[in-house]
């Protein structure tokens, strides 16, 4: 079965994060199908408008951590993997057509990442957003939110993992609205659709001049940068210590374990 489902209709391209079993975590299949249907999105001349969404009854939970490290993972192995993944970012912020995202259910970890990454998001009220990776030892690659939020905001939610509704993602800015779970298709087609009305030479080109900013304001320098960061915390001796202790256990007492200490901070 594919991971990642393509069509063309209207003049709007889908892509559908395709493994709803797990909640559409990203693993190698789906992230090398997922780099496939965007260029056929961006190369498809049926196509103006490109829409992102999850089967089921999530966007993406995130990277698929249910798997043990090869041996002999370094910090090389964990550089080279964080190419792949800053890459597949860079896909989506770099497709020619603008790219609307659709989230519902969970959109964290490289799932948040999948978002962010796009020109326009509608996500419903509840859905939960965030980077809680970071309470496990993970690296965030959200590279995204500091022009979002600005660098404190920025700063409370990287070092923290906290996560947020749709709603509140939309009061921030993060999101571009947040509507209720039984409006949401609807919503997300229609702003599609609304795109799609647009000459195609003006979409292009003001996207091109939006993303040029970015270029302009050193972007590109920020992701070379997160490979090097990203390879020294997979590699350092407290995320391997984190690994060992998840691989001991299942993952839902995993995350109970290391979820508890703030939820009594809470209190």
């Amino acid at each position: 079965m594919p991971t990642v489902l393509y069509s063309v209709e209207n003049n709007i391209s889908s892509i559908v994060l395709n493994r709803p079993e797990k909640l559409n975590a990203i693993n190698d299949d789906l992230m090398n199908e997922l780099k496939a249907a965007l260029r056929k999105a961006d190369e498809d001349p049926q196509s103006k408008v490109v829409v992102l969404r999850g089967a089921g009854r999530a966007f993406s939970s995130g990277f698929d951590i249910s798997h043990p490290l090869p041996a002999g993972a370094d910090s090389e192995y964990f550089r080279n993997m964080t190419i792949q993944e800053v890459g597949m970012l860079r896909d989506i912020l770099e497709l020619k057509k603008p790219i609307v995202c659709g989230v519902h259910g969970y959109a964290v970890g490289m799932g948040f990442g999948l978002m962010t990454a796009c020109d326009i998001i509608i996500a419903t009220d509840d859905v939960k957003i965030g980077t809680p990776e970071v309470r496990y030892g993970y690296s965030s690659t959200e590279w995204i939110l500091p022009y979002t939020l600005g660098r404190n905001r920025a700063m409370e939610f990287f070092l923290t993992g906290d996560t947020m509704s749709g709603k509140e993602a939309a009061e921030l800015g993060i999101v571009n609205r947040s509507v209720p779970a039984e409006t949401f298709e609807r919503e997300l087609i229609k702003m599609a659709r609304k795109l799609s009305l647009i000459p195609n030479i003006a979409l292009l080109m003001n996207k091109a001049a939006i993303n040029e900013f970015y270029r302009v304001n050193e972007l590109k320098h920020y992701l070379d940068y997160l490979y090097d960061n990203c390879s020294i915390i997979f590699a350092s001796k407290e995320f391997k210590t984190q690994h060992e202790m998840k691989s001991q256990m299942p993952l839902k007492e995993y995350f109970e374990k290391m979820n508890r200490p703030f939820r009594e901070l809470e209190k």
